[in-house]
């Protein structure tokens, strides 16, 4: 048996190989240039103490797949390769002129940070006066050591609307306008910014959580209008320096501390679905509005934030579990929009919410990890409620069975790609492997023989291979060999609730080593094996928790197929 199989696999090696030589000129993926995905950043504001901080902002970068990030400093030897760091200075205790020097000449045309949130009351820095004169010392160092370096300021907390119920706050425009002032009166000349931060986040703390983002986008047109009424400052490009959501519990309670203070103590849920579907949204907009307004880039904030100190307890937004861990609901968000955005190309598609029938299903079922965000909104396949996400496309098959395990169910999308023989990337978004090529393998000649002595069902072998034959009812016939690590995370209950069978579908072909470009993170060995409803993938280079996944199957299809995909 085992020498039939091995000689069984040396013929799809063979197959893979003539299959795939015209394509091995794409080698790796086209480099972007000013693309969507890199007006995504992040802020990176913890570091793992087992792991150091260059470390903790890749595995950080690499679950959200974003290569802009920023930190509370400007360290330039801690980066990440391939990654791209915001400065950031301080404007009430000023950097040392030796260390900006250094850290310009080791990352020339790097973006500085001047200071945050200037205008909110014990902020950095002291008033107006202050941050002009703390911008003038930045730019003279920083220009001098690297001509290409730009600044970036005054990164003032929201426009023309302030905190709610909470006083001392100056408008964003008042305190610009001041600074401005202070600087000409100090240098004779505007303030020499490359580009316009600005901080945005719902104040209002009379009504919780804080996920009202649609106003905010009146501030971003009320600040582009207000730059572009200066001769000396219209056109230059804006930057969201910071997005925050800054309470995510639906109350709160205020207690005063025995040194006078007050601080903020949950009260109520915490709605991470609200904070994700406000987020959604708001990134969703920005796509759509950036060229208009001249945003280039905007930071969400953060991946793992420390409590502020007026709060008992962190109460925002988190991007990650642990400072270098998975994805939290929000995260997933962003990790989703990067991945989106990778695999549809620089256009981009728009962000969707899953839709109220599969809802509970996605929360329940970590839909996250097993179906990444969606990529349309509700729809219907031959009159059957349907909804595709970036894993797979999710049914309503509730009116054909009374099996609460089996009323949602994943599309047959693998099989409907490799019948069409589409010429998409098989396994990565660059590929010796095509759906075409799989629909080779899939053939019902490249099934093999069972074990001797098999009946039905399936037998799993000394080394932990499952054979599988390829027959619904699991009767007798060939079929193919699923890895143990594919096998383990088939049977795995938190994630399809209904059975492998019903829910990954019968293997179409073996599992095949491939060299892939994935998700832009570079080369790949990983290990794919195709599935009537999915294609599981083994990266040994993920994390420990992502090294087996669900493909971008959906995505797949919307590429392959996007007039069957809708976009409204």
């Amino acid at each position: 048996m085992r020498r039939a199989r091995t000689a069984t696999l040396a013929l799809l090696v063979g197959l893979l190989a003539l299959a795939a030589s015209p394509m091995r000129t794409s080698s790796s993926p086209a480099p972007q240039v000013s693309s969507l995905l890199d007006r995504y950043g992040v802020w990176v504001t913890a570091s793992d103490p087992s792991l150091g901080p260059q470390e903790t902002a890749r595995r950080a970068l690499d679950q959200l797949g974003l290569r802009w990030y920023a930190s509370f400093d400007y360290d330039a030897d801690a980066i990440p390769p391939g990654a791209n760091k915001v400065m950031a200075v301080p404007t009430r205790n000023l950097a040392p002129e030796a260390e900006l020097r250094e850290a310009a000449h080791k990352r020339p045309g790097s973006y500085w940070l001047i200071g945050r949130e200037p205008n909110v009351p014990g902020g950095d820095p002291d008033g107006p006066k202050q941050y002009a004169e703390a911008f003038q010392y930045y730019a003279r160092i920083l220009k001098d050591a690297d001509t290409g370096a730009k600044l970036i300021g005054p990164n003032v907390l929201n426009w023309d609307t302030t905190c709610q119920a909470c006083p001392g706050f100056d408008l964003g425009r008042q305190w610009t306008e001041q600074f401005r002032a202070a600087y000409r009166q100090l240098a004779g000349t505007e303030p020499p910014v490359d580009v316009w931060g600005i901080q945005l986040a719902d104040l209002n703390w009379q009504q919780l959580p804080m996920v009202n983002w649609q106003p905010l986008t009146d501030q971003l047109a009320a600040f582009r209008s207000y730059l572009d009424a200066s001769p000396a400052q219209r056109g230059k490009p804006i930057w969201i320096t910071e997005f925050a959501i800054v309470w995510g519990y639906e109350q709160v309670e205020w207690a005063q501390q025995s040194d006078g203070s007050w601080r903020a103590y949950p009260g109520g849920q915490y709605r991470a679905d609200l904070l994700a579907d406000a987020l959604q949204g708001f990134l969703g907009w920005l796509e759509g509005n950036a060229d208009r307004l001249g945003i280039d880039r905007w930071l969400v904030y953060g991946s793992y934030p420390p409590p502020d100190p007026f709060m008992s307890e962190y109460a925002g937004l988190r991007l990650l579990s642990t400072p270098a861990g998975d994805p939290t609901s929000t995260g997933s968000v962003v990790r989703a929009a990067s991945s989106r955005i990778r695999t549809a190309g620089p256009a981009g598609r728009p962000v969707f919410a899953v839709a109220p029938a599969f809802r509970d299903f996605y929360d329940h079922y970590d839909g996250t990890r097993v179906l990444g965000r969606p990529l349309s909104p509700p729809a219907a396949v031959n009159g059957v409620p349907v909804q595709y996400f970036e894993k797979g496309r999710l049914e309503d098959q509730s009116t054909g069975t009374d099996n609460d395990a089996w009323k949602l169910q994943y599309g047959l999308v693998v099989d409907e790609l490799q019948q069409a023989r589409a010429d998409i990337p098989f396994g990565g978004d660059v590929s010796p492997v095509t759906y075409a090529q799989v629909n080779r393998l899939a053939d019902p000649s490249q099934r093999l023989p069972p074990p001797a002595d098999f009946v039905e069902g399936v037998a799993q072998l000394s080394d932990g291979t499952v054979f599988i034959p390829f027959s619904g009812d699991l009767s007798a016939a060939p079929g193919h060999f699923v890895p143990a690590r594919f096998w383990e995370y088939m049977n795995n209950k938190l994630y399809f609730p209904g059975g492998w069978l019903h829910d990954i579908g019968l293997p179409i072909t073996e599992a095949v080593q491939l060299d892939v470009q994935k998700n832009g993170m570079g080369a790949r060995h990983v290990q794919v094996q195709a599935f009537q409803r999915t294609v599981l993938t083994y990266d040994a280079e993920n994390p420990p928790d992502w090294q087996v996944e669900r493909a971008n199957v959906g995505t797949d299809f919307a590429r392959a197929f996007p007039d069957r995909v809708p976009q409204q």
